[in-house]
């Protein structure tokens, strides 16, 4: 769809974010018939992100980590974004029938009125019979932050490859990208020394402005590109798609040239100085990021668009992903809500295809994964209905009892410091602190979340941050970001209550001395801890570990389940058919391998255990790759078969952790089990409680596709022992006695 105004003077931005100057060239139009440059004389504008930023590390002594994490992220940073808006021409009535007779006047109101009253009739028919396919023309636009993603594994251009102009509606849609943020892409139409806009054309993506290199995660650079689109590009409606890293309150869109993000107080400021989001409100604003999914992002944004579309959950990149290609299918007549649930079933299809990847023997196993379409209309009344039910919420005399409602919630992004729960799981599960408010809350999300779509019944469409597991460091940032919500802010006074009665109420339950040893019975594979009273009120949840004497000194770590059960004061679990032999299929070598215990269900038992990923197929030693990654095992209690579910790399990035990008294991050559010893026990036999801290790092080798798993019980021969991991309601842990189980 081709209705770009020509002749529109635009500018070249200079950002000076995070003092980095970043060079700038002069910009260049593009004929968008021939694809020819039209060099313009204009006068360039400079916006520096220097001006009234303040670094939120300088205000907050936290480690170096935290200092890269959080951004400046103060609200009241003003960026000058100049909008060239092209005005219209306005021509006046030629009024030349001045002495027109009387009669004609008569006789022209009353065909007059007749007209009004067939059009009347004709539009109240449309309306009846064919209101519900309004014919729509949208501009789509992608800002594309491709980061260690695309440089390192190429999914930004995977993802916009799977876009096809010929099998879009090309009449009514258009799509407009701007790139940039990557040290490499993977493509020849995007340059990585160049901020620059294209657009989705007959022959792929089309550059229509180039522009020097910008920081991506500066506000100016989005303000910029969505007054650019808006007065290029004339339609009914306007959808804008985040593609990035999420890091949940933080905000996303992670630039790897600058290391800088768009923080949530950096979007309003962004949407503030553009005509699109301010005056002009966006029909939805989509994430194809992790972790955005949270009322803090949909507060953030309820002025400035419609609907929300985003995951509270970790999202997968796939070198075979096509998300985008939901593009292909969005019709003239779409809502909203449906062109949100297109973006969702093109996510949908892109989980299904990686789990056929590895999923041969047919289980039943869905990674997690969720994505939803948020009414922003509705936010301001479920605002208005947490901080109601939270300003009643007596902390101190029911904090045991939401301390561990909070330990045993499913917590998304769970390996980095986000804290992030389901909103709709917290309310309910401490609704009888304030019943009837807590049914408004309830009814609220409801409402505010239309469409839902989740592997898990934990996740209901939004998300919260409730600190509990990050470090202190972490969570003294986080909840020193929060303040620039002001929207919840009777739960802000509850979480920083919380966070410090937490902090300050620390017990030595002393789990490891209790008079009262461990029992175990080998027969049935069952061992239990009796607990004190005490004890028993301050517990929250544990685990256990099971070690095998290596007979060297060294135990090894060879599960760690959290199928755990306290019945009256009595700690119980049970350790049969946990142990897993990968047995080598060339040379029939077979050894033991740790085994994370992820997930349980009625169908299946999912394990997580750490690798590395090797090849070594290339002559050349310098194309040689090691990477260290996740292995996800099921195991079917029907068929009694292990088989692996998914494969996925382990973010190294500090900044942002959580990212997750699967990957096949064909395209590699070896795989290296992880397999760490540990001297749980002195000279004397005594327990060592801080055994964690010396370690020996080994590893177990197999070519890939030539090995096998068999599921067996701790009897090959070895002693094991077995110990609990205890959790207190301050999220501290404790571990028991050691206990022998053969």
């Amino acid at each position: 769809m081709n209705q770009r105004q020509n002749g529109f003077n635009t500018q070249d931005i200079n950002s000076q974010s995070n003092n980095q100057s970043l060079n700038s060239n002069p910009v260049v139009n593009y004929n968008r018939q021939t694809g020819q440059p039209i060099y313009e004389n204009q006068n360039s504008q400079t916006l520096n992100n220097n001006q009234n930023t303040q670094s939120f590390a300088q205000n907050q002594q936290v480690n170096s980590n935290v200092q890269n994490s959080v951004q400046a992220i103060n609200p009241q940073t003003n960026y000058n974004v100049s909008n060239n808006y092209t005005q219209p021409n306005y021509q006046p009535m030629n009024n030349t029938n001045k002495n027109s007779s009387f009669k004609r006047n008569k006789k022209n109101v009353i065909f007059g009125l007749i007209g009004i009253v067939v059009i009347s009739l004709i539009i109240g028919i449309i309306i009846l019979f064919g209101g519900n396919n309004k014919s729509i023309s949208r501009t789509i636009m992608i800002y594309m932050v491709g980061a260690d993603l695309e440089s390192k594994n190429g999914l930004a251009t995977v993802d916009l490859d799977s876009i096809n102009y010929n099998s879009m509606d090309n009449e009514n849609i258009n799509v407009v990208l701007i790139a940039g943020g990557a040290t490499k892409w993977h493509n020849n139409y995007i340059n990585s020394n160049e901020t620059s806009i294209y657009e989705l054309k007959t022959n792929g993506f089309q550059k229509v402005q180039q522009q020097s290199t910008q920081n991506m995660g500066a506000p100016q650079t989005l303000s910029n590109f969505l007054n650019y689109v808006y007065n290029n590009y004339k339609t009914d409606e306007y959808d804008l798609i985040f593609w990035n890293h999420g890091a949940a309150i933080l905000g996303s869109e992670q630039d790897e040239l600058t290391d800088d993000i768009l923080t949530l107080s950096e979007f309003k400021v962004a949407f503030s100085n553009s005509t699109l989001g301010g005056e002009k409100r966006l029909e939805t604003i989509s994430f194809r990021t992790c972790l955005n999914g949270t009322i803090e992002v949909a507060s953030s944004l309820k002025d400035y668009a419609e609907y929300l579309i985003a995951s509270e959950e970790v999202t997968r990149g796939y070198p075979l992903g096509n998300v985008l290609s939901f593009i292909n299918n969005i019709e003239k007549s779409d809502t909203a809500i449906d062109y949100g649930k297109k973006f969702i079933n093109a996510y949908k299809e892109q989980m299904s295809g990686l789990k056929s990847l590895y999923n041969s023997s047919g289980e039943t196993y869905d990674i997690y994964s969720t994505y939803s379409v948020v009414d922003l209309s509705k936010i301001e009344e479920l605002e208005t209905s947490v901080n109601d039910m939270f300003e009643d919420v007596d902390i101190n005399s029911n904090y045991n009892t939401i301390a561990k409602v909070r330990s045993n919630l499913y917590q998304y992004g769970d390996s980095g410091p986000y804290d992030m729960v389901d909103l709709y799981n917290l309310i309910d599960g401490i609704k009888d602190i304030s019943p009837n408010k807590a049914k408004k809350v309830l009814k609220n999300i409801e409402n505010a979340v239309v469409y839902n779509w989740a592997t898990n019944s934990q996740s209901r469409g939004l998300s919260i941050y409730f600190p509990f597991k990050a470090t202190t460091e972490y969570k003294n940032a986080f909840l020193q970001l929060y303040n620039t919500f002001p929207n919840i802010k009777q739960y802000n006074n509850f979480i920083s209550n919380f966070s410090s009665i937490q902090s300050s109420s620390y017990k030595d339950f002393s789990f490891a001395s209790n008079k009262t040893d461990l029992k175990s019975n080998q027969e049935s594979s069952d061992f239990s801890l009796e607990l004190t009273d005490e004890q028993k009120e301050g517990f929250a949840k544990a685990n256990y570990i099971v070690f095998r004497d290596n007979k060297n000194g060294n135990y090894l770590p060879v599960y760690k389940g959290n199928e755990v059960s306290l019945k009256g004061n009595t700690l119980s679990a049970n350790i049969k058919n946990k142990q897993l032999k990968i047995i080598a299929t060339d040379d029939k070598t077979e050894n033991i391998i740790t085994l994370f215990e992820d997930e349980i269900t009625d169908k299946y038992i999912k394990y997580d255990t750490i690798v590395t990923l090797e090849d070594f197929s290339s002559e050349k030693i310098g194309d040689w790759k090691m990477e260290t990654a996740t292995i996800s095992l099921i195991y079917n209690k029907e068929t009694k078969k292990t088989t692996i579910a998914n494969v996925s790399l382990n973010s190294n990035n500090e900044k942002l952790p959580g990212g997750v990008v699967s990957v096949d294991l064909n395209d590699y050559t070896n795989i290296v089990f992880a397999s760490s010893s540990y001297k749980i026990q002195d000279e004397n036999g005594n327990y060592n409680e801080n055994w964690e801290s010396n370690g020996v790092i080994e590893g177990i080798e197999v070519n890939v596709g030539k090995f096998e798993f068999e599921q067996q019980n701790f009897d090959d021969g070895y002693d094991y022992y077995c110990v609990f991991r205890i959790y207190d309601v301050d999220n501290n842990y404790y571990y028991s006695k050691l206990v022998k189980m053969n």
